[in-house]
């Protein structure tokens, strides 16, 4: 396939929803394939050079303005513009790698000494492969230009999405886009039950996924409910109830369908994860994913540990991808159990593969009454082992409501 009209009309779409894109990408009028996109695309680029790029400017310079509001209507969201430029740059190249073989094909059949042949094929050769690598190499100038754009937008927005832990966002900032974060946990300290409250917390504001690969949707449900209605779960779960829980309920529920929590519940392997990832960007658009959890997805590795080192990286591509915080929630060995001080290591990750080294943060959850009847049943920790952004580690400290199913600030 020498072009992609899907990838080159969400790029126009994107560019028009943040024309701020337009000073970063590294693209020419001749790497676009269509007619149409080819004219925005230059439209958007002229006018760049004297005003903001919206669809009223760029209609003006294209005098006319059809084609635009299909581009939009096609790009729900601009989160996808630099997928989309790099799929429009390796057709463009694909293009010219296939003009290159004709040329050289001519340079076979000529009259010229060999040597002056090769010659010329290597140059022409050299200058595709740099244009092929241009995005690896950032020049200074290029440097302070993108970095002046990313400060001019810190001014207007808070960076991060807040954890709901101000002493964790404290020391990680919250969730970036692009990093991959672990929350890992003994089974039954209540990983689900944090992340959870973490994308319920986000979710007020955010349009966020869920993809739960053990908890049954109503599990899940009752877990939200318990956090909107302050009913135990025990309540909610064994039915039978009272006017006041079963008002709450219903209270509760208009809440829930007022949200922007979104749950899938098929995803077995990374592929269809994608596939959930894809369809959220598209349809609803998407600020952060949670996966619950790691362990339970599916590899075709021959052992335990390549397997997660394949998902891991995968995750990681993901995020970078499309360029949105991921959590991902992960068991930890029985290692823990047979050392005197409990709290989690980072060599703890369960079949850890290379969790360690692709993850950009890593935060544990621990409970002294986890392994001691004698411990507080409220005193919880949230460790973070690893923060790639900072290098700030720590242990924080919480307090945990079993009845309610919440982790509180200390």
């Amino acid at each position: 396939m020498i072009s992609n009209r899907e990838a080159e009309m969400g790029l126009i779409g994107s560019l028009l929803l943040d024309g701020s894109m337009a000073k970063t990408l590294e693209l020419e009028g001749d790497d676009f394939y269509e007619e149409d996109c080819q004219r925005a695309y230059l439209a958007i680029q002229k006018v760049a050079l004297s005003s903001g790029i919206d669809i009223i400017t760029v209609a003006n310079e294209m005098r006319g303005g059809a084609f635009l509001s299909e581009c939009i209507s096609q790009t729900p969201t601009a989160l996808h513009g630099q997928y989309y430029a790099d799929i429009v740059k390796g057709r463009s190249l694909h293009r010219q790698l296939i003009t290159l073989g004709s040329e050289m094909d001519t340079l076979g059949k000529g009259d010229e000494p060999i040597s002056e042949s090769i010659d010329k094929a290597q140059k022409k050769l050299s200058l595709l492969m740099r244009k092929a690598t241009t995005d690896e190499i950032i020049t200074p100038g290029k440097l302070a230009e993108l970095a002046e754009i990313r400060y001019n937008k810190l001014t207007r927005t808070k960076p991060g999405l807040s954890t709901g832990i101000q002493k964790l966002d404290d020391i990680c900032g919250g969730l970036f886009n692009g990093e991959l974060i672990i929350l890992a946990g003994r089974p039954g300290l209540g990983k689900t039950t944090f992340g959870v409250q973490m994308a319920k917390d986000i979710a007020v504001k955010k349009n966020i996924l869920l993809c739960s690969l053990e908890m049954s949707v109503s599990s899940l449900t009752d877990k939200l409910m318990v956090g909107i209605t302050g009913k135990p779960a025990s309540v909610i779960r064994r039915g039978n109830y009272s006017d006041d829980t079963l008002d709450k309920l219903i209270l509760g529920l208009g809440s829930l369908s007022e949200g922007n929590l979104y749950i899938s519940h098929g995803a077995r392997n990374t592929t269809q994860l994608r596939g959930y990832i894809e369809k959220m960007m598209s349809g609803y658009g998407c600020s952060a994913v949670f996966v619950d959890h790691l362990q339970m997805f599916m590899d075709k590795a021959k052992s335990k540990y390549e397997a997660i080192t394949n998902i891991s990286k995968e995750l990681q591509s993901m995020t970078k991808e499309f360029d949105i915080p991921i959590v991902v929630l992960s068991q930890l060995s029985r290692d823990v159990e047979h050392r005197q001080d409990k709290h989690p290591q980072l060599s703890d990750l369960r079949d850890s593969g290379s969790i360690e080294e692709d993850a950009d943060a890593v935060w544990f959850l621990y409970r002294d009454s986890y392994y001691s009847d004698t411990a507080s049943r409220e005193a919880a920790e949230i460790i973070v082992a690893k923060n790639r952004a900072t290098g700030v580690v720590g242990k924080i400290q919480l307090k945990w409501n079993g009845l309610k199913e919440r982790y509180y600030q200390a």
